[in-house]
């Protein structure tokens, strides 16, 4: 199963406790696939078992662009407010403004961009006045398809189609 169809089926069919979990272990799948590409013997590096954090400013530190730093951290710290504290476990508007505002600007235009083509021809609502969750989802299928691309442009890498 590709990382977009495990993201989407965890998103569709899981309440928001599990949405987000499960998000942030996809994202986490193909961080660790662009990692295992660059190394000699990945079994070594799973046994040295990197936090998330440290996963993917290891990712960045072997090239992966600096410009998912920011959303990889919001993604990160959402998953560990769910996961870590006592608080309700529905996404509120503050998760979904701050992986929203993590994006880069031109990240922020594409997504705009694909919901509109998308709102048209589904008769959605504008992308301010969807649901907290269904923001912080499009802001997840954006941040994982961005990440597969990179991994998909990796030289003697098969791109995998759904």
């Amino acid at each position: 199963m590709s990382f977009k169809s495990q993201l989407l089926e965890s998103l569709n069919h899981e309440d928001d406790l599990g949405m987000v979990i499960r998000a942030h272990i996809v994202i986490e799948q193909i961080l660790n696939e662009i990692i295992k590409y660059h190394l000699v013997d990945f079994d070594s590096y799973k046994k040295v078992k990197l936090s998330y954090e440290q996963t993917y400013l290891f990712a960045i530190a072997i090239g992966v662009n600096p410009k998912f730093k920011s959303a990889l951290k919001a993604i990160g710290t959402i998953r560990n407010g769910f996961a870590h504290n006592l608080r309700a476990t529905t996404v509120t508007k503050q998760d979904s403004d701050a992986l929203y505002k993590s994006l880069t600007q031109e990240e922020k235009d594409t997504l705009q961009t694909d919901y509109k083509g998308f709102a048209r021809y589904s008769g959605q609502p504008k992308f301010n006045q969807l649901s907290h969750r269904d923001q912080f989802m499009f802001c997840i299928v954006k941040i994982s398809t961005s990440l597969e691309s990179v991994l998909n442009q990796l030289p003697n890498k098969p791109i995998k189609r759904d």
